[in-house]
């Protein structure tokens, strides 16, 4: 079961959280309504659904936190599941690493990079769109991806691990257009 400081500290740093069950193979609420209502979780509705949140994911879009000159930031992540894909940003996760949240999945060469834009107008990026052997997908829109430290749906022994900032979400806007432009251009099928 992850505790309330998790989900709060989740929270606070951005996420819109999504309970999972026991064994994190599906979320315990409907999550229509989490995704399309950025405000609809309080510290307090975290409270009384504490025991839905066996383990816990997020979805993308709009976020509750603005920057700080007042601006709307919509969630975005980069999910690299190939070692050339990893090869491809290796010195930018690094630097990632230091400034944003990002998560070790169970494949070897997997992360899950999360960022902010101003924008959510983007088309989200999936696996069938890549060569065989270059998979990523970029999370943007209605999906789910698991936090930590919720584990693993395929193996219980596995949970996920932050490996980046704890409570940060960076906003790098534009980040979307060169992730697909100039970095993973190359790995997608045409």
């Amino acid at each position: 079961m992850i505790t309330l400081e998790n989900i709060i500290s989740l929270s606070n740093a951005g996420f819109k959280l999504v309970p999972l069950n026991e064994l994190s193979a599906g979320p315990t609420l409907s999550w229509s309504e989490i995704y399309s209502t950025p405000d609809y979780w309080s510290d307090e509705k975290f409270r009384l659904h504490l025991n839905k949140f066996y383990n816990v994911t997020t979805t993308f879009g709009r976020s509750h936190l603005r920057d700080i000159g007042g601006k709307k930031l919509y969630l975005h992540c980069l999910d690299i599941d190939s070692e050339e894909v990893l090869d491809k940003v290796l010195t930018l996760l690094e630097q990632w690493k230091l400034v944003t949240f990002v998560t070790k999945t169970q494949k070897e060469c997997g992360y899950h990079v999360y960022w902010f834009e101003y924008t959510d107008g983007h088309d989200a990026i999936l696996t069938e769109y890549c060569k065989k052997g270059y998979e990523f997908e970029i999370k943007c829109g209605k999906a789910l991806c698991t936090l930590p430290p919720s584990r693993h749906r395929d193996n219980p022994f596995f949970h996920y691990e932050n490996v980046g900032q704890a409570d940060k979400i960076m906003i790098a806007d534009g980040l979307y257009g060169k992730l697909v432009n100039d970095l993973l251009n190359s790995v997608q099928n045409t």
